[in-house]
């Protein structure tokens, strides 16, 4: 499913609000640091495709909002 809400934030990037990117972004960050099954990465079973889509979106949202370029930055280390 990462990659059908990747599709949709590509789409629909320019009517994000900065209240929802930082809500994705602090949603993005739990999902990633938590260290059980529950985590973003381990529920999909393409690890690489799932990282880049969600690294692509990053960038995206940090390139949209220039107050959340660093948050995505620190982000995409933990996903790295």
């Amino acid at each position: 499913m990462v990659d059908f809400k990747c599709y949709l934030v590509r789409q629909h990037i320019e009517r994000l609000q900065l209240r929802h990117a930082t809500r994705l972004l602090e949603y993005l960050d739990v999902k990633v640091m938590i260290r059980n099954k529950s985590n973003i990465l381990v529920l999909n079973l393409n690890l690489v495709k799932t990282s880049c889509l969600l690294i692509e979106m990053l960038h995206s949202v940090g390139s949209r909002f220039q107050s959340l370029q660093a948050r995505c930055q620190q982000i995409r280390q933990k996903i790295i």
